[in-house]
This record gives C-alpha cells, sequence and structure tokens, in this order.
C-alpha cells in the first residue's frame, strides 16, 4: 500500500483550484489500482508509460493535473496483449480488468482495469483504498505502429474511423429509419472488409459494441516495428492525425515524480506532449470526455442510499414510538 503523506488528504488550492478531500482520496485510490498494474508489469517485464493528461501532469505539475481526475497509460501492443491475458489472473482479488480482448468485454477501444464493480464502504475495501468508497480504475491505451505507406495509412484510419462511428451509431438509445440503415450498412462493411462474423443476432448493445473493438483491436496487428516509423492509438488518429509519435520518442521509459512517487514516461516526452497539445506549458482548462467529478455519479447515488435509509430507521423510530405507546395506554387501562 502505498504511504501517503497525511497533509496529501487535505484540501488544497492548486494554481488557482480547489481540489477538495474528497478527490485528494479519489486520486489516492487511483494510484493503488496504478500500483498494481505496475507491479503485474513489472514481474513479467511489461513497459507502461504515462499518457494523455497523466503525462501533462507528471511533467508540469510533477503530478495530478489539478483538474483532472482519471489516470491514462500506454502500452505498446505487444506488452499491452500480453498483459491483457495475465493481468485477470494476477490483479488482486475483486480487481476486474475490461476490455474487448477479454471475456467480460468493454464498450471502448482501450481497455481500463477497476479495483471491483461497484461502490463499496467494506472495512477492507477502505482500509486498502484510503477510505474510497468509489468504483476507481486506470484506463490503458495501445500504441501500434503506423504504416509508412501513405495509402495503406489512409485505408487504416478509414477502417479506424468506421469502427468509431459504427459503435457511436450503436449506443444510441433511439435511431431513426436512416440511421439504423446506416448502422447496417456499416456493420455488413466491417464484415466484409474484415472477414469477420459480428453474430449480430445473439449479440446487441455493449456486447456489439465491444464485438466492434475486438475487431479493431485486431486489425492493429497488421503491422509492427519494422513497416513503419511512427506509434498511434489508433482511434485517437482516425479522428485527429496529429496525434503521431514517432517510435524513437518510446524506445525507453525514464522516471517522472508524480504525487511524491515516480513514474515511467516516454524519453521523448517532450515532443509527445507537443505532438499532443502544443505549447503545453500553457495552462488552461478543458472540458473532459466524462463528467468531473469522475465519481459524480457514484456520490450522488451513495446520498441516495444514505437518505433512504435514514427514512427507513425514520420510520421503524416512528413504528416503535407507536408501539409502546398502545402498550402504555393498554397497561394503564
Amino acid at each position: 500500500m502505498l504511504d501517503f503523506p497525511q497533509e496529501f488528504f487535505e484540501e488544497e488550492v492548486r494554481e488557482g483550484f480547489t481540489i477538495d478531500k474528497t478527490m485528494k482520496i479519489f486520486w489516492s485510490a487511483e494510484m493503488e489500482v496504478l500500483r498494481e498494474v505496475a507491479e503485474v508489469c513489472e514481474r513479467h517485464g511489461l513497459q507502461w508509460y504515462a499518457a494523455y493528461g497523466t503525462l501533462l501532469g507528471a511533467i508540469r505539475h510533477e503530478g495530478y493535473v489539478p483538474w483532472d481526475d482519471d489516470v491514462d497509460i500506454w502500452m505498446k501492443r505487444e506488452d499491452y496483449d500480453k498483459f491483457m491475458k495475465i493481468a485477470p489472473k494476477e490483479l488482486p482479488k475483486g480487481y476486474i480488468v475490461e476490455s474487448p480482448l477479454t471475456e467480460r468485454g468493454y464498450k471502448e477501444f482501450h481497455s481500463c482495469v477497476f479495483n471491483g464493480t461497484t461502490i463499496s464502504v467494506d472495512e477492507e475495501r477502505l482500509r486498502n483504498f484510503h477510505g474510497c468508497p468509489f468504483l476507481v480504475g486506470v484506463d490503458i491505451f495501445p500504441l501500434d505502429y503506423l504504416p509508412d505507406n501513405e495509402e495503406e495509412r489512409q485505408g487504416q484510419k478509414t477502417i479506424f474511423y468506421l469502427l468509431g462511428l459504427t459503435a457511436m451509431l450503436i449506443r444510441q438509445e433511439e435511431r431513426t429509419e436512416e440511421e439504423e440503415a446506416d448502422l447496417q450498412d456499416a456493420l455488413d462493411t466491417i464484415e466484409e472488409f474484415c472477414g469477420v462474423n459480428l453474430d449480430r443476432e445473439n449479440q446487441q448493445g455493449e456486447k456489439l459494441i465491444s464485438a466492434v473493438y475486438k475487431v479493431a483491436n485486431q486489425l492493429c496487428t497488421c503491422y509492427n516495428e519494422n513497416d513503419g516509423d511512427y506509434l498511434v492509438m489508433y482511434m485517437d488518429y482516425a479522428k485527429w492525425s496529429h496525434k503521431i509519435y514517432k517510435k524513437e520518442w518510446f524506445s525507453e521509459a525514464v522516471q517522472q515524480p508524480f504525487e511524491g512517487f515516480l513514474i515511467p514516461v516516454p524519453v521523448g516526452y517532450d515532443e509527445v506532449l507537443k505532438a499532443i497539445y502544443g505549447d503545453y506549458n500553457v495552462r488552461y482548462r478543458t472540458g473532459t470526455s466524462h463528467e468531473y467529478p469522475l465519481y459524480g455519479k457514484q456520490l450522488r447515488y451513495l446520498h441516495e442510499v444514505v437518505e433512504g435509509l435514514e427514512e427507513k430507521y425514520a420510520r421503524i423510530d416512528e413504528v416503535i414510538a407507536e408501539n409502546k405507546r398502545k402498550r402504555m395506554e393498554e397497561s394503564e387501562a
């Protein structure tokens, strides 16, 4: 278990942004999950790197970006695939790995390691995660090689854009007739182009999304280090062609301080961050792909449960008081 100084958990203002005690506890719980991921990687010689906002935080803040609330890491495809096979067996009891590459599946292209399946106030859970009752996780993104051949590169970009669009259409709870036709055409194209059967009759909703993203992950294995000089996270590249990284930037990892600990970052972190953010030393707050704070929905649910219990016990107290009053009246009579 990581040893945080007590002051870490105090409310703090960083760069004009207030980080409350709950977020500090959430951060510490995420880092416990990251520690378990790192230990699995170390045992099997797998390399991981801080990614996206986590990388930015490590370099610019030596910790979390103050207004960030999640942990992202990268692994090159070979290590990523090995991790997905090993992790479900080796992570501590209660941990789960959600990925289109595992039996559990996942409605995203990448994968995530979680410390459980739901909120828990179990004593052991709270003790292991610094008092955090929330479900917390670490997002793991695969890095794959981009072919040097421009025609093949554009082909990859087109098919990955189609795969992402298809997943988005499946997510829609309601679709017009035209959207439904577009979805079926897209699924037909994927099956024909990739030579797969998505079993649409038995796989719908999240299962079908996971099946689509499993195909996407399999397509990434078409190219290796000898085929190109760049690495990409393909679902990023399909939307943002500037997110492309020279493979030498990831030739090794260097250690960087992060909230009092050390985490590995790509040796070419400066070039990587410029490729993603441009001038990454300019501070500005942007929206995230999820609600902030990340645990917001869980916190509201927890409040609802507590309020429900309070109402339940209040009713019990009323019944007990009423029965006591009746017994007293009967005894007086």
